[in-house]
Order: C-alpha cells, then sequence, then structure tokens
C-alpha cells in the first residue's frame, strides 16, 4: 500500500477551529466587497433625491447607474464583470459621498 493513500484520519480540533475561523472571516469580507457598496449607493441615492440635491437628468442619470451597477454585479455570468459591476457600483457610492459631502 502507497503511503499517504490510506483511510483518512481524524482532524485536529485545532485544525477545525482555525478552519471555521477562516470561513467567518471569508464572510465578512464577502459581506464587505459585495453588499456594503450597494448599501452604501442606495442609502445615498434616497438621502440625496429627499434632500432635493438630485433633480431631473441628474436623478436619472444615478439611478440608471445604480440599476445597471446592481445588475451587472448581482447577474454577472463571469468574474470580470461581477468586478465591473463592484466596481462601477462603488465608483457611484463615491461619486454620490463627494455630492453629499460638497452640497452641489
Amino acid at each position: 500500500m502507497l503511503r499517504g493513500y490510506g483511510p483518512q484520519q481524524a482532524m485536529a480540533p485545532e485544525a477545525v477551529s482555525r478552519i471555521q475561523s477562516n470561513r467567518r472571516v471569508n464572510l465578512a469580507f464577502y459581506f464587505v466587497i459585495f453588499w456594503l457598496p450597494t448599501i452604501a449607493s442606495l442609502l445615498l441615492l434616497v438621502r440625496l433625491w429627499n434632500e432635493g440635491e438630485l433633480m431631473g437628468r441628474g436623478a436619472a442619470l444615478c439611478a440608471c447607474w445604480f440599476l445597471l451597477s446592481l445588475c451587472t454585479q448581482y447577474f454577472a455570468w463571469n468574474p470580470a464583470l461581477w468586478a465591473v459591476g463592484l466596481v462601477s457600483q462603488t465608483g457611484l457610492a463615491i461619486f454620490m459621498s463627494v455630492k453629499w459631502k460638497n452640497g452641489s
């Protein structure tokens, strides 16, 4: 019998704990990367809209930008397209936070 190809041995408790903590970190990282730009963009869009700082074509442009980024990010069929949606969503959040900070 070849070495290393026998029955699997049980993992040590420390190894199991390390794997579980890595999963928690991955879920936290997933939340930050996936949801935070979307939530920030949506909240800023609603806030600017309610304060009257987004009107006319500016409001339509930001709303379309948000929806296009959202669809690109969530319905992407490959990682490159998902990354484009993420960057676009992040750019929108940055744009609207600067607009809100400047008050124009």
